[in-house]
């Protein structure tokens, strides 16, 4: 790739360049915007030979409805992390400049915390990253915010999340792209422990890092669950969705020359989709850093459970011409069916029977659950007619796993988001993290 050199060379500087800085301890709430550097389009486009296939993805290529303002925005200069020679084997290699990364903020009326989103991107150590935001029609003040900070600001008529993350993949110039949703954050090293992996892992279509969820005002609620399977990747995929968070994820810019980008047929899914059609052929990696915070708060998609059961399972089930003659990879479909079924049957049970008196229950809803998930009924009924003390049990179950579970078992690095230490914190926690798709780690998706 031409970028071993560059870490290599990093390494033993230990990053003592013209334009080094260190992290605030507390990024998104620091105003970094100062600190990027904006140079020309023509700049931008040296780098794009590095990391990409031969097809090539102009931004002039951009569709007729969108609106394109604002000069590109990098972080740092194009020459202060310039590859040194390679002196090992007795010749002068030229100098190669290290990769852009776009990251890619898609956005609707997200002016509460779009802020925070565009200052962890500039807070980052790594300096050549390109930040693209994408408005996908807000009536808010998102628009705004955008254009006070150096990045490349898109406007399209509303089209939905999908459709703005395909925009912002061909407006992207980077070799490694990033998808931040506007309401996450990223922590200061994620970019750069990334691409440490996919450098000395060249086979790799994309990387996984860890992350950690929390509040709406940015407080510490959990860590994931993550597992990380040393092989087997698709067969872990079909069963759940092991990444859980898009913006925890590093891609090559090439790989979407191959598998296509984002379905926009999907309104949810559409992530877990392609990371099925990724790993079905292609290899992927993971790596244990701490790279981005998924914040939960009432107006995460994944709530909305009907939809989350029926697109899942819709997902799902595309994969099934390609492990019909694989025994394994079958296994692990018919696994993958039956937890979808049963994470998402359970929670629209309890939706059912929180929302209306059981006489006024959704017809439709019943039904979807009678066919996908029967057991749901028993889970429905016994919270109509025993609400609180299913409540509790319920409450009590998940304050014992969250006990076991969520003490902090690995080193994540630094982070913004205060810890909860008392218990009655930790019982709040339990009961905002399990109020959401979250409950079972493993079977997630944005």
């Amino acid at each position: 790739m031409g970028t071993t050199a560059f870490w290599e060379a990093k390494s033993l500087d230990t990053l003592k360049t013209n334009n080094t800085r260190t992290p605030h301890p507390s990024p998104v709430l620091q105003d970094a915007g100062q600190r990027a550097a904006v140079v020309a389009p023509s700049d931008l486009r040296q780098n794009e030979s590095v990391g990409r296939s031969a097809k090539s993805h102009p931004a002039e290529e951009s569709m007729s409805s969108a609106v394109v303002s604002n000069p590109p925005g990098v972080l740092g200069t194009t020459t202060d992390y310039a590859v040194k020679r390679d002196l090992t084997k007795g010749a002068n290699k030229p100098r190669q400049e290290a990769p852009l990364v776009s990251v890619i903020i898609p956005c609707f009326n997200g002016e509460a915390f779009l802020k925070e989103a565009i200052e962890s991107v500039l807070a980052q150590s790594y300096p050549r990253v390109e930040i693209i935001v994408v408005d996908d029609g807000s009536t808010d003040h998102s628009g705004e915010i955008a254009q006070s900070y150096a990045v490349r600001y898109i406007h399209q008529a509303n089209r939905g999340l999908t459709a703005s993350r395909n925009l912002g993949i061909q407006e992207s110039r980077g070799s490694y792209l990033v998808f931040l949703d506007a309401d996450d954050r990223l922590m200061p090293k994620a970019i750069e422990a990334g691409l440490r992996v996919l450098v000395h892992r060249p086979e790799c279509a994309l990387t996984v890092g860890d992350h950690l969820f929390v509040s709406e005002d940015g407080s510490y609620l959990a860590n994931s669950r993550k597992t990380f399977p040393r092989a087997r990747h698709y067969e872990a995929l079909l069963k759940s969705n092991l990444f859980e968070m898009i913006s925890s994820i590093l891609f090559r810019r090439s790989i979407f020359d191959q598998v296509g980008g984002f379905d926009p047929d999907l309104r949810v899914a559409e992530d877990y989709d392609l990371y099925l059609r990724i790993a079905r052929d292609h290899p992927i990696c993971f790596h244990p850093a701490l790279v981005a915070e998924y914040r939960i708060h009432q107006s995460n998609t994944s709530r909305n459970s009907e939809l989350m059961l029926t697109t899942t399972l819709q997902v799902l089930r595309r994969q099934a011409l390609y492990v019909r003659r694989n025994p394994r990879r079958l296994v692990a479909f018919l696994e993958g069916l039956r937890g979808w079924r049963r994470q998402y049957g359970r929670q629209l049970a309890s939706e059912m029977a929180r929302s209306s008196p059981i006489w006024k229950v959704d017809r439709r809803k019943l039904l979807l659950l009678l066919n996908c998930y029967p057991q749901g009924l028993m889970v429905f009924l016994l919270l109509r007619v025993m609400p609180s003390a299913t409540q509790r049990d319920a409450r009590n179950y998940r304050q014992f796993w969250m006990d076991k579970k969520l003490p902090s078992q690995r080193v994540h690095g630094r982070s913004n988001a205060v810890r909860p230490q008392s218990w009655r914190a930790k019982q709040s926690v339990s009961l905002a993290y399990a109020g959401t798709s979250r409950t079972n780690g493993e079977m997630t998706h944005e």
